[in-house]
């Protein structure tokens, strides 16, 4: 990470913990509903537990839309009952995500555009990092999941939808890049781990 982000990521870490212990917006603040992502897109709402590991990490999101980028600092932390992620932009939270019991609460900055879904986030989230097998289990009639050492890819009835591609073989450390075909947008993540 680069040193000029460090106070950027301890305000982060410092919004997460304020979550997580109830000081800032607790979950019972945020609205929540069940995951309903864009008309026509793939829902994944996997239990965090079927991550079947905890994780801390943060990371760097750079966000390509219609000739529009946004690069955004995170940090992302699963449990076995909880996933809680936290985005900030210039120093100011705009989203906060936290998906549990199956209700995803979210609170968000009226900066952040409407595209923006937090259920198409929570999506992307379990396509790119959680295992294969709890993924395709979950997927709809017609939805296929293809795996190899470095990359995935989302078929529905025989078209490519998206690709995650790993620059490494644990997939929440170093560089993920998700195209979105169908949609036409891009996410790349760099992650540190920051917790086991």
């Amino acid at each position: 990470m680069r040193p000029a982000r460090s106070a950027g990521w301890l305000l982060l870490a410092g919004a997460l913990l304020g979550c997580a212990s109830g000081a800032a917006p607790s979950a019972s603040a945020l609205p929540c509903a069940s995951p309903v992502p864009a008309p026509g897109r793939l829902r994944l709402a996997l239990p965090p537990e079927s991550f079947g590991r905890t994780l801390s990490v943060q990371q760097q999101l750079h966000i390509t839309a219609s000739g529009h980028a946004v690069d955004l600092d995170a940090v992302l932390e699963i449990t076995p009952a909880t996933l809680t992620l936290v985005a900030m932009e210039f120093g100011q939270r705009v989203l906060t995500l936290r998906f549990a019991n199956g209700a995803l609460c979210e609170q968000r900055s009226a900066k952040l555009p409407a595209e923006v879904r937090g259920a198409d986030i929570l999506t992307d989230l379990q396509l790119a990092l959680w295992p294969a097998d709890a993924v395709r289990s979950s997927l709809p009639s017609g939805w296929v999941l293809a795996e190899d050492s470095a990359r995935r890819v989302l078929t529905h009835n025989g078209r490519e939808m998206e690709t995650v591609t790993y620059s490494g073989p644990t997939r929440w450390e170093g560089r993920i890049t998700l195209q979105n075909v169908a949609y036409d947008y891009a996410l790349v993540i760099q992650s540190v781990v920051t917790a086991p």
